[in-house]
């Protein structure tokens, strides 16, 4: 190991020291004055290759408000080829509430699941290694499913603002913009509490596992979404409450985000072939037909071309897939002007209009992919 990953590792379990240190009176005082009235809570954190994001995960967790003596913070690794398993365990030495355990099948949802059997706690909370999580959090998620009587309960995710790199600053803003995530409260905010048909991450009670089920493993994403519907689908409640937030860190590069978007877009449609309880919304439509108005375009100019001036249908076909096309640029256009002015950036502006197309066309296109090998999937010679 090098000197510098060498230091690295000092200053994770440094600041794992420090932060414990900076909580052992206050931990120890709520622990004896509130821990017999309170539910013990599994933090299960599945992850992979997170090396950048496990340390700044596991510190905000350790800075919780909740009694960390009531706390199992359960790290399911997929096997880390880099050098997230080492800052794990250095966490671990500095705090007996944390453990590591394997996950040799990789994916995240098999990783839930043996994180929540592996864990006798009476909450399951889901947490993400690329975000952070406000002190408040664990507390204001666990009592929220006393206050609103629901069986899961998430907050607002917030997306942090990254100081350099106007990629990484466009991807980030645009992100949470209602343009991009349209009405999902939990990634545009909202200022009361909701009942919603899912949230971001999740703070379940533990029965919901007995009379759901566990993780679909054979989604490698939208797992939590599939999971949601089936709790809907039983009759269970699902709130997203205002009062607290997490700061979600996104892929900022271009290509790893764009990448992130396809596949999320391939699971919502490829999943229905998979699970009844995948359901996809007109939401997930939108940018499969944004798509299609555009090959439209494309098909219909190549074939006026072909046929001549005597090709109505050609015409027709070519003006009105225009027109649509031509009404999504201008949206993006004045959405991506308008927040560059909030910014005072005009380049952000600029940047805001491929970053909304990338994402756009990106989840069309993972959209078409998985709808068609769904279908391919569910016909009778489908594998």
């Amino acid at each position: 190991m090098s000197s510098r990953a060498q230091q690295r590792d000092r200053d994770h379990r440094n600041r794992a020291i420090s932060v414990l240190s900076n909580r052992t009176a206050s931990a120890t005082a709520s622990s004896d004055a509130g821990s017999e009235a309170r539910p013990t809570v599994a933090v299960v954190i599945p992850t992979c290759n997170e090396e950048s994001n496990i340390g700044r995960c596991l510190d905000s967790i350790l800075n919780t408000a909740y009694p960390l003596a009531l706390l199992d913070i359960v790290v399911v690794d997929g096997m880390s080829t880099d050098r997230s398993r080492s800052i794990v365990e250095r966490y671990q030495a500095a705090c007996p509430s944390i453990r590591m355990i394997d996950n040799t099948q990789v994916a995240k949802s098999a990783g839930l699941n043996l994180g929540i059997r592996d864990t006798s706690s009476d909450i399951i909370m889901r947490v993400d290694t690329h975000s952070t999580y406000d002190p408040s959090y664990i507390p204001v998620l666990v009592d929220g499913l006393d206050k609103y009587q629901c069986d899961n309960i998430g907050a607002v995710r917030r997306t942090a603002r990254p100081e350099s790199g106007v990629a990484a600053r466009a991807i980030c803003a645009m992100i949470s913009h209602p343009f991009a995530a349209g009405r999902s409260p939990w990634r545009v905010g909202t200022s009361s509490a909701l009942e919603v048909d899912t949230v971001y991450c999740g703070c379940y009670r533990r029965e919901v596992f007995d009379r759901v089920g566990l993780f679909d493993e054979r989604l490698i994403r939208t797992q939590d979404r599939e999971l949601n519907q089936r709790l809907i689908d039983a009759g269970g409640t699902i709130v997203l409450t205002p009062d607290t937030s997490c700061t979600y860190y996104p892929r900022a590069e271009v290509g790893a985000y764009a990448r992130w978007t396809y596949d999320g877009a391939y699971w919502v449609f490829y999943a229905r072939s998979l699970s009844q309880s995948s359901r996809v919304s007109l939401k997930n439509m939108a940018p499969l037909v944004l798509l299609g108005s555009h090959l439209l375009m494309a098909v219909s100019a190549l074939g006026g071309l072909c046929c001549g001036k005597q090709s109505t249908a050609f015409r027709k076909a070519l003006w009105l897939s225009a027109m649509a096309s031509g009404t999504y640029w201008v949206a993006n256009v004045i959405v991506s002007i308008r927040s560059g002015l909030s910014q005072k950036s005009p380049t952000m502006a600029v940047s805001m209009v491929w970053a909304f197309a990338i994402t756009h066309f990106a989840y069309a296109i993972g959209s078409l992919v998985g709808l068609v090998r769904g279908y391919i999937r569910r016909q009778p010679n489908g594998s």
